[in-house]
Formats: structure tokens, sequence, C-alpha cells
């Protein structure tokens, strides 16, 4: 599956889904995906719903864990040979506390401990992973998120960090927060080995 949605999915002209509480809790399995050529490509997972093709939905609150404290992730296999061994922790992938096109009208929140958020390929570029605590908005219209809060703890980022939501590629968007906050500490030991390649 390339794309993984916590709360409802609305997908058709006039169709609507909602959603009141979701949490969605990633502790391990294979978030790695690959083009034709085999190189790394990032796919998204949405802790909210889904609007798609005209369809609308809507998501009262959310909760987004990715926790790799238990080692059980897949390793990426374009990943440097250096980090092969913190392959069980690392995820490179677009994650949102919102939803696609659609919004969380009370609250969203991202907790991320104990992975290797990105990683040094085998020809040592650089492949980020994106962590957005709010909505992805790729349709025109006017959307607003509750409160947004992302916290990272004890990881390697080689990532964006962004404390609410983000719109792409599209005109004639409004798209407002409220409250956002960011928490990003206890980076692990080789933060600058990551920085210095």
């Amino acid at each position: 599956m390339e794309t993984i949605y916590g709360g409802s999915v609305a997908d058709g002209k006039d169709s609507s889904a909602s959603a009141g509480y979701v949490e969605l809790v990633l502790t391990g399995g294979n978030l790695n995906f690959y083009n034709a050529k085999g190189d790394s490509v990032r796919k998204s997972i949405y802790a909210g719903s889904a609007a798609l093709n005209g369809g609308n939905a809507q998501t009262e609150q959310t909760k987004l864990v990715i926790d790799g404290s238990s080692k059980n992730f897949v390793g990426n296999k374009n990943a440097n040979d250096a980090l092969a061994g913190s392959g069980n922790q690392m995820v490179y992938l677009n994650a949102f506390g919102g939803g696609l096109n659609s919004t969380v009208t009370a609250s969203s929140s991202v907790l991320i401990r104990n992975v290797f958020a990105g990683f040094i390929d085998t020809k040592n570029g650089v492949k980020k992973s994106q962590l957005y605590a709010g909505s992805n908005i790729k349709s025109q219209g006017n959307y607003r998120d509750g409160d947004t809060q992302i916290e990272v703890h004890d990881s390697i980022l080689l990532a964006d960090v962004l404390g609410a939501g983000f719109i792409y590629e599209t005109d004639n968007t409004q798209f407002e927060s409220g409250n956002a906050v960011s928490i990003v500490k206890k980076f692990g030991p080789r933060w600058m080995d990551f920085r210095d390649q």
C-alpha cells in the first residue's frame, strides 16, 4: 500500500466522509517504496481523512505516532552501507498529522520517537523525510486546521519539520491553522555525522 490514511476517505464528486478521534500508531514495517529504476520514492501517511476527486472529508482530532523503539522498521535498500545497522529504525516518508485535502477541526498532533528520518544514499545523496503536524492541501478552496503540534524525540533527522500544514502546487487557495507548536529535542549521537556527509 503506497498511502496510509488513519481517517475516512471520500472519493468522488458530492461524496462525504467524516471521522471523530483518530490515532494512528506505526511501530514497524516496510515504509520504503521504489520507482521502476529502483530509486527511493517518498510515499505519504496521513493521520486524518482524505477528500479525493471532488469529495468532502473532515476529522475532528488526530494523533500520529511513529516510534522506532522496537527496531521493527525495514531499512532502505539504497541507504549508505554505514547506516545498515540503523536500518531497523529508518523511515523515509511524508508524514502528516492532518488529512489530504481535508482538515482536522479541533487539533492534530505528531510524535516521532527513536527513528532515523531520512538517509544518505549510496551515491552520497541526501534523501529527506517530510514531517508535518497539519494537513496537506492540493486542491482549491478555503481550509482551516485546528491547533497543531509536532514533537520529535531521540531521533536522527534528515528531514523538514513543520508545526502546521502544507499547501502544494495549488492556486486560489486559503489555508489557515490555529496555534502551532514544534518541539525537537534529544538528537542521537550520530546527528553530526549525518550533517557532515
